[in-house]
């Protein structure tokens, strides 16, 4: 144990670059973390990763020599002065006044080697000299007007995208480089639309509060907390297929659903922002043990695209799970069969084109319902905070984004080859494989690395103390997922024909998201 107990030590603000003064309190041989608490008397259980000495940080401890002690005689008298701090200081974290709960949280290391202060005017311990330090945190509020602008800009942007995308897919020329007229607001907002996909959204509900389906545990959350979930997104898929169908039986045109697309992702956009107000009024309420790192800044715009609460609940209703997979993810399965029943109206027989795209996309999204379970170990639950990122991107984006072949295809009409349509059903297929196989291998081994059909695979530690996979699907690329997800992306953006910017619009974001991670 290098750190003795009730020696000062520089502690690492969970979820952050930033460094505080604090002390040791104790050291957990089983868990190997150190139990430590900052001066504002937060208290966090960190690896040993996330704590350095005092002295590497340029600043005096305890045991530092007394004033009447004299300079050893190689030490020049010329020196670039440190920067010292009264031990009587108070720190305060970079968030909101925290509680005094213990809590657990293993960040990686530290790669910038600068320390930085509190986003929220918390008193830092310099590194460097003082104009060093100046330097420091000019960098730190420029970073914070970047991700404040941001957070303003970006729901702003993904609300125009959206809607350009759909209008640009109705258009004849589909094409940026000849935009057609700007909606009239009629076209953007029905009351009645906006009652109806509230009506969803409630129908939703009350299928996922069925009694259907096993409960199960997710993984560990950082307080080392893990919650239940009813796993029942497949029995809530099959109940809306048989309501649509009966709908449908006593006369409900479910085609009038493309008709009215542009006021239903304007009603989805709106309600997934309403609801990210109310979460993050919700969330200033919690104990700090349930916040989101990352959302916990103490920026009010920051935290609320983010996402400032972990796991939003309402006893067993788990708000963030019940969105991630329910309205919009059931809600694009519906969009592409008012798409195949619109075509059939219109042209009085279903393209082959449309064919394979609504299929290729009704088994993406019940395969990831069938595997629902394969959620609890993603990093949208088990980490992201659920703010308007993650809200409108489940109830807005997932449906009317990735759906956007369909509606292409009702407008611009496609003739393909059998010979085609073969080969793009085998990458389907071999993107569907290299896809559900890789995210099965790694969700048994999170859940379980002894399991026998994980057991034998190779594993390197990381900074956090966690196995990463280095075998199986995971010693051939490094994200295979990934590729599979894109390749299937791919497959049902091919039957649209020539390229177009919206047509294949699903397939290039998702590129971006592999290089991004990579």
């Amino acid at each position: 144990m290098p750190y003795a107990v009730g020696s000062d030590v520089m502690c690492r603000w969970p979820g952050s670059d930033v460094w505080f003064q604090g002390q040791i309190l104790a050291y957990n041989e089983e868990t190997q973390q150190y139990s430590v608490v900052y001066g504002d008397g937060t208290q966090y259980d960190l690896q040993d990763d996330d704590i350095l000495s005092v002295r590497s940080f340029g600043l005096r401890s305890h045991s530092s020599r007394s004033r009447s002690r004299s300079q050893s005689p190689g030490h020049s008298s010329t020196s670039s002065p440190v920067t010292h701090v009264s031990r009587q200081r108070k720190f305060n974290s970079p968030g909101r006044p925290a509680s005094k709960l213990k809590k657990t949280y293993s960040p990686s290391r530290n790669k910038t080697g600068i320390f930085q202060e509190g986003m929220q005017g918390g008193y830092g311990v310099g590194i460097q000299k003082e104009e060093e330090s100046s330097r420091v945190r000019k960098k730190i509020k420029a970073f914070c007007v970047i991700f404040r602008a941001g957070a303003i800009i970006l729901p702003v942007a993904l609300l125009f995208t959206m809607l350009t995308l759909l209008i640009l897919c109705q258009s004849p020329s589909c094409s940026i480089l000849e935009p057609p007229d700007l909606p009239s607001m009629a076209q953007l907002w029905n009351t009645r639309i906006f009652l109806i996909y509230i009506g969803w959204v409630v129908f939703q509900t009350a299928l996922y509060a069925l009694p259907l389906g096993k409960v199960v545990e997710g993984l560990p959350l950082r307080n080392g907390q893990k919650l239940k979930y009813r796993v029942n997104g497949f029995h809530a898929l099959v109940l809306t297929a048989i309501t649509v169908g009966l709908l449908r039986y006593c006369g409900a045109d479910v085609a009038l659903l493309y008709d009215h697309i542009l006021h239903f992702a304007v009603s989805a956009a709106l309600v997934s922002f309403l609801l990210s107000l109310f979460l993050y009024y919700r969330a200033l309420h919690v104990p700090s043990s349930e916040l989101a790192p990352a959302g916990n800044t103490g920026d009010h715009i920051y935290d609320w695209f983010l996402g400032h609460e972990l796991n939003p609940r309402f006893g067993s209703f788990d708000l963030k799970y019940f969105c991630e997979l329910r309205p919009g993810l059931i809600g694009w399965a519906l969009l592409d069969v008012a798409y195949l029943l619109k075509e059939d109206q219109m042209r009085g027989v279903v393209s082959l084109p449309m064919v394979l795209v609504c299929c290729f996309q009704l088994l993406y999204i019940g395969d990831a319902l069938w595997h629902e379970e394969c959620l609890l170990s993603t990093m949208d639950i088990v980490r992201e905070g659920f703010g308007f990122m993650l809200a409108f991107g489940d109830l807005a984006w997932v449906p009317f984004v990735y759906s956007l072949q369909g509606v292409f295809l009702l407008t611009h009409p496609r003739n393909l080859h059998w010979t085609a349509a073969i080969l793009i059903f085998l990458l389907k297929t071999a993107g569907y494989m290299v896809f559900r196989g890789s995210n099965s291998e790694k969700n048994t081994f999170r859940k379980n690395p002894k399991d026998p059909r994980v057991s034998n695979l190779l594993t390197i530690p990381t900074s956090t103390g966690k196995q990463l996979l280095i075998s199986g699907w995971w010693g051939i690329l490094r994200h295979p997922n990934y590729l599979g997800d894109l390749m299937m992306a791919l497959s049902w953006s091919l039957p649209c024909g020539k390229p177009s910017f919206s047509s294949i619009f699903h397939f290039p974001s998702k590129l971006d998201l592999l290089l991004t991670v990579l």
